[in-house]
């Protein structure tokens, strides 16, 4: 991944971290909210992307060329926006601290 969307990914999650302790700190003003621009596609690219990037060797070698998991996934980090719609679900929490969790088989 080019390191200018890492730091772009970085730098947003810094941003909404700023704001979200600033929400809960004046809990009590009838203005508070949060918002943050957010390219979501990007960022779900990204998170796949790490995913990706951390998966074994051993487990890219031992599932062959082709699976019905990986490839989704692999498609949609090249480009196609569409490749995980029937096969895979995102979802994403907030964490406010300075490391990400990345978990990829959760049942």
């Amino acid at each position: 991944m080019p390191p200018s969307l890492t730091h772009s990914l970085y730098s947003w999650r810094e941003s909404l971290t700023l704001k979200i302790n600033l929400f809960f700190k004046y809990a009590n003003s009838p203005v508070s909210s949060v918002h943050t621009p957010v390219n979501a596609l990007k960022y779900a690219r990204a998170m796949v992307g790490h995913l990706l990037s951390a998966t074994s060797v051993e487990e890219f070698l031992k599932t062959g060329h082709s699976t019905p998991y990986l490839d989704p996934l692999k498609e949609f980090v090249l480009g196609d926006d569409h490749a995980m719609s029937d096969t895979h679900d995102i979802f994403y929490w907030f964490f406010p601290h300075k490391h990400h969790q990345s978990i990829k088989l959760f049942m």
